[in-house]
């Protein structure tokens, strides 16, 4: 359990109190929906959150004079962006399916009652963190996505019908006529899941590349 706490910047002896109020300031902090590091930070998220549950519930425990049953068992799924908004399933354990809806964000756990390891002829609860995988052509900030739209001088120039990546699949975008490198353009709600429901937006950077003689 010292780890937990230094994790949390909390002596041993801290009270719940000391405890919930250390756990409000990191997760606020580094929460993927408000951190500058987006996703980045949900594994790290994902620990604050997992000490103030061990800290919470052996305070607890202590107090009532309990005995845990069963041991839980905590697993990172790392999720593609395209699942985070449609949902989709795993198997676990060879024949289990775990099915995920639609609309999770980084740094969510699911509980999986009863899939935990076993203690003392009790089996403890299944902890699932969320995190995304990275894609090739996004880049997660919160809920907003961000991609690169290289363009050839003439394209820029002239205006051209071009595809971009979005998590349903790719969809056009129309570059107008006299586009500059630098240009942003935004596609709204084409983004990941939002905390109070709702979708962020896809930004989409104009690059232009001179061809080399």
């Amino acid at each position: 359990m010292a780890h937990y706490y230094a994790l949390l910047g909390v002596p041993p002896r801290s009270t719940p109190e000391e405890i919930r109020r250390a756990y409000r300031r990191l997760a606020r902090r580094h929460h993927p929906d408000s951190s500058p590091e987006g996703a980045h930070s949900a594994p790290l998220f994902q620990q604050i959150h997992e000490a103030y549950r061990a800290l919470t519930e052996q305070k607890y425990d202590a107090a009532r004079g309990l005995e845990r049953p069963g041991l839980d068992c905590h697993v990172t799924l790392a999720i593609t962006l395209e699942e985070a908004v449609r949902g989709g399933s795993y198997l676990y354990r060879g024949t289990r399916r775990l099915d995920l809806p639609p609309g999770l964000r980084a740094g969510e756990r699911l509980r999986l009652p009863g899939e935990g390891s076993v203690r003392d002829g009790k089996r403890g609860d299944l902890y699932v963190f969320i995190a995304y995988a990275p894609h090739a052509g996004l880049r997660v900030a919160g809920a907003a996505l961000h991609t690169e739209l290289v363009l050839m001088p003439w394209e820029a120039a002239l205006g051209i019908r071009r595809r971009v990546p979005t998590p349903e699949g790719a969809a056009l975008l129309a570059i107008p006529p006299g586009t500059r490198a630098g240009a942003r353009f935004t596609l709204p709600g084409r983004g990941l899941p939002r905390a109070r429901g709702g979708r962020g937006d896809l930004h989409v950077t104009v690059a232009v590349r001179t061809p080399s003689l």
